[in-house]
């Protein structure tokens, strides 16, 4: 059981499975398909591989914005899906369930499905979902124990709280947008330049030379954790493609693992992450605001050469980067590229030059991107400090 003190989910919901799908059928029509991947790591909506299905579902499938799906289960052990809770965004006009969601059917209008999606993303849900947790390679969330979270006692102040989290959380969604806009105007650009007017006489470099490839752990030993005034040790999960990292939920390391990693890296204002071993491909931002952290080496460090500022990054996320590194995947059970092969890949270029005039042209760009992110830090910090008060009935949170 939790603490709180409202009714239990089983009151309030019924649970509707999807099932399975045919993968030959994804394509561009059709509804949304609501799998694991459209779910962010402890809850909320993901979209950024988002993928339609052409093929039949039955109507107890199809759900609309604002209903609430969760999954009960998780393909690791790290229990970072189990029982996460997101909401169908007005973007998405109709979804459709697969065998790893769930709906939350509600059987009641009150309390609302924005303070049950709230409980849900609370810190002292996600430990009760873990406390439930069963299995030994995959994990599950039993309907029994998923239902019998009890919701925060619905009265002022914490209906108060959920209307102060859907305003941040809408904040945090526009700025999100404005920032995909502004991105994809420099992707095109980019696109425009570097590969629809390619010519056969330009000079083929290697990645290596354009850019220094740095491993930031290379004992790759997972170091010690530590609740006495820990750091965050994060993973190419941890980081949003922003360079957002949610240090609650990061694991915790002494400081002197950061201090140690100074020699394995110079984190300048270019540099980036690229995903290495696992999520193979993500292309992050690194911010030294976020100073003090120590990286893992699920992630290199990747540090422009010859004065390059902005160019590496929208590189490192063409389509054709991509599927060089889909190429140079050497992991059996777990994907992963290695620094040498990284440092290979073949770049034709005009000129260094060049690279630089595109630099300047999307200067202004990239200062309001990350205006913005500095926004979104702050909204997301003070939204962490308010969900946990959700859930012990505290309110009083100085709000700009």
């Amino acid at each position: 059981m939790n603490d709180g003190k409202g009714q239990s989910l089983g009151e309030l919901v019924t649970l509707v499975r999807g099932n399975t799908y045919k993968s030959r059928l994804l394509g561009k029509s059709g509804p949304v398909l609501l799998g694991l991947a459209s779910i962010q790591r402890h809850g909320g909506f993901r979209d950024d591989k988002l993928k339609c299905y052409a093929g039949p579902s039955k109507q107890e499938h199809l759900i609309g914005p604002g209903e609430l799906f969760v999954s009960l289960k998780d393909v690791t052990q790290s229990a970072e899906l189990l029982g996460a809770v997101a909401m169908v965004p007005p973007s998405v006009g109709e979804g459709r369930l697969t065998q790893d969601t769930v709906h939350l059917k509600m059987t009641y209008t009150q309390p609302s499905k924005s303070f049950i999606y709230w409980s849900l993303r609370t810190p002292q849900y996600r430990r009760y979902c873990l406390a439930c947790s069963m299995g030994t390679t995959n994990l599950s969330l039993s309907r029994n124990d998923f239902l019998d979270w009890r919701l925060p006692e619905v009265n002022n102040s914490s209906l108060t709280l959920v209307s102060l989290l859907e305003d941040l959380e809408a904040k945090i969604d526009l700025l999100k947008r404005q920032n995909n806009t502004l991105q994809g105007m420099a992707e095109t650009l980019f696109r425009q330049w570097f590969i629809e007017e390619a010519q056969e006489d330009w000079e083929t470099w290697l990645s290596g030379d354009l850019m220094n490839f740095l491993d930031p752990h290379p004992s790759h030993r997972a170091p010690a954790e530590t609740n006495d005034n820990p750091i965050p040790f994060l993973g190419i999960g941890d980081i949003s493609e922003g360079g957002v990292i949610d240090r609650v939920k990061s694991r915790g390391v002494a400081f002197e693992i950061s201090e140690e990693q100074k020699d394995n890296y110079t984190l300048l204002k270019e540099s980036v992450g690229l995903g290495r071993v696992g999520t193979v491909g993500k292309v992050v931002r690194l911010h030294r605001r976020h100073l003090p952290f120590a990286l893992s080496p699920t992630l290199c460090v990747v540090n422009p050469l010859h004065g390059i500022r902005h160019w590496h990054l929208y590189l490192l996320r063409s389509r054709s980067f991509q599927g060089e590194l889909l190429q140079l995947n050497s992991g059996s059970t777990r994907p992963s590229v290695g620094l040498k092969n990284l440092r290979q890949i073949e770049i034709a270029l005009p000129s260094i030059d060049r690279l630089k005039e595109f630099d300047d042209t999307i200067d202004q760009i990239e200062e309001r991107v990350n205006l913005n992110l500095r926004e979104i830090d702050g909204l997301v910090s003070k939204r962490n400090t308010l969900l946990p008060k959700l859930m012990s009935g505290e309110v009083r949170v100085q709000m700009d």
